[in-house]
């Protein structure tokens, strides 16, 4: 039986290699992202509040904060956002499911941050307050809405007849005006309105047996046929 002589295989250093190039994790991350290894240490720097990010990317989406720039808009109802995890979300809202309860009302939440925030209601927590009145509101968007009512703004125009509103959803419902639909009927006299709003208002008038007759006003009392003491 001939004898197997191991032979020890001597590589060359590549210490110095080992400085000059990167990782293989990190080569494919640059080779990925078309940076070089200096840009993988950068950061990126928020010239309006000096906030840092490693990526280019963070930072637009970052920087979309100053500029009220929202490209992702939800095509139900409108309502844009600034990031598309956002808009995601938000589209639960109009899936009808609530899979999060408040334990002490019962009232349920498509999303666990609007259950966290309706909480505060609970509590008694409203820590946004208006530096003109002093009013307080659980949420901030809430009180930037709020402010809308000292600064008079209201940039939401209706198109048809030029009234503005505040807020996007009151100019949703006031389109309905104009578009003819009357879904909201009176359960007493048939008469149809085109808000909610309206139908609760003409329920607290009083109503006459005869719907023809009745005009959102009580009947007007002739005093000349008023019955007296004497004619009974």
């Amino acid at each position: 039986m001939g004898i197997i002589q191991q032979t020890e295989v001597s590589y060359p250093s590549t210490e110095q290699e080992d400085k000059d190039s990167p990782t293989p994790q990190c080569s494919q991350l640059a080779e990925d992202t078309h940076l070089t290894s200096a840009d993988l240490h950068e950061h990126y720097s928020c010239d309006q509040c000096d906030k840092k990010f490693h990526t280019q990317g963070h930072l637009r989406r970052h920087q979309r904060i100053h500029t009220g720039e929202k490209p992702f808009s939800c095509d139900q109802c409108g309502k844009s956002f600034s990031q598309n995890p956002h808009l995601k979300r938000h589209r639960l809202s109009h899936s009808g499911v609530k899979p999060h309860r408040c334990r002490q009302c019962g009232r349920t939440f498509s999303l666990m941050d609007n259950l966290r925030t309706h909480q505060l209601l609970h509590r008694g927590v409203k820590p946004y307050a208006c530096s003109q009145c002093g009013k307080a509101f659980t949420q901030m968007t809430h009180l930037q809405t709020h402010k809308m009512v000292h600064s008079g703004d209201k940039p939401h125009m209706c198109e048809e007849c030029g009234k503005t509103f505040i807020q996007p959803g009151n100019l949703k419902r006031h389109k309905l005006v104009h578009s003819g639909v009357k879904a909201h009927k009176c359960d007493l006299c048939g008469r149809a309105f085109a808000l909610k709003a309206n139908l609760v208002s003409h329920k607290l008038m009083p109503h006459v047996s005869n719907p023809v007759t009745f005009l959102d006003k009580p009947p007007a009392t002739n005093p000349r046929n008023t019955p007296t003491d004497t004619d009974v």
